[in-house]
């Protein structure tokens, strides 16, 4: 049997119950990872962590140090955290990014709570960045 317009329309609506299930879900794990994220001040531990160059082609290159004798690890804003130091990391990417996107998430929060939303011109960047895509 051929699809009507109703049928369509039904099957539509059917898909935006399933987006609003899923804004629930997110809204619910985004809720406990901000209260988290604040709890053990996150952002100031990923900023102290060690960092690496990152390879044009996007592989982790030499670990950033300072100029002492040995060398010491530090961060550098902006680069990568180091990987190899830290291997629990999913993907690696620069403290600024988990920030960024925290930042995003924030906001998402803050939509589906009726509250005021702030443009982040960046999040298409930094979810890129931060998948890969």
């Amino acid at each position: 049997m051929p699809a009507t317009t109703q049928s369509q329309a039904e099957d539509l609506a059917n898909q935006l119950n399933g987006v609003a299930a899923q804004f629930v879900a997110l809204q619910q794990q985004l809720t406990v990872l901000n209260t988290r994220w604040t709890a053990i001040n996150a952002q100031s531990v990923l900023d102290a962590m060690p960092t690496v160059t990152q390879n044009a082609d996007g592989s982790q290159g030499t670990a950033d140090v300072d100029n002492s004798t040995p060398p010491v690890p530090i961060h550098v804003s902006g680069h990568p955290i180091n990987a190899v130091s830290y291997p629990g990391f999913q993907r690696a990417t620069s403290s600024y990014n988990y920030g960024a996107m925290l930042t995003i998430a924030q906001q998402f929060l803050n939509l589906v709570n009726g509250e005021a939303v702030a443009t982040q011109a960046s999040a298409p960047t930094i979810l890129a960045e931060m998948t890969g895509g």
